[in-house]
């Protein structure tokens, strides 16, 4: 994919998204920032805390009752970002795998949270920490499934797939998959991202 159509992509994928949310020359370039700082919280609090790291810390929570979807991704970026140089940043990133998760498919049943092991919450969410960017593949034509338009992008540390993958297996409205189990228009985008430290199926 150019760069140019990757750039023009992610603007159709984020309509409402305002843009002093992007704190980067391009949104592919702020896509990919993104995602590393990511990858190195998630490492960072695995090598913190183990089997016991909280890749949830309260710290990363978003303004209540923020105005959409795409500002309160903005927050828990912007506080990751301002928390990652109080930690050790030479950690090395682990190997993983990005999540989807539709929150308008959401039944909110339990199962994933009680399966996981905590890692989803009850309505499905993965960890603060985890979290990448919101995306909307929905068109002008009519959508075969809005529930499934709007999706939240998220980066699984190695430690952590086989539990949330438990969780994933036991989701019965499927509000939650590994990427490369999906067909979203952001994933081509990924597959052509030159990203190093993430070795990750798509």
């Amino acid at each position: 994919m150019e760069r140019a159509d990757a750039e023009q992509l992610l603007k159709d994928l984020q309509p409402d998204r305002a843009s002093f949310a992007n704190a980067r020359e391009t949104l592919v370039d702020d896509l990919e920032a993104q995602i590393d700082e990511a990858s190195r919280w998630c490492a960072l609090r695995c090598a913190e805390g183990g089997a016991d790291a909280d890749l949830s810390e309260p710290d990363l929570a978003p303004r209540p009752l923020e105005t959409n979807r795409w500002n309160a991704l903005h927050d828990v970026g912007a506080l990751r970002r301002a928390l990652l140089p109080r930690h050790r940043t030479t950690q090395e990133p682990l190997a993983g795998r990005f999540l989807v998760y539709f929150p308008d498919a959401d039944l909110c049943d339990g199962a994933a949270a009680a399966a996981s092991e905590g890692f989803f919450d009850d309505y499905n969410c993965p960890p603060l920490g985890t979290w990448i960017g919101y995306f909307d593949d929905a068109t002008d034509e009519a959508d075969a499934a809005p529930d499934y338009a709007g999706y939240l992008l998220c980066w699984v540390p190695e430690p952590f797939c086989k539990l949330a993958n438990e969780g994933v297996s036991v989701n019965p409205e499927a509000c939650i998959r590994w990427l490369d189990e999906t067909d979203v228009r952001l994933r081509p985008l990924l597959q052509a991202l030159t990203l190093p430290t993430i070795r990750s199926p798509l």
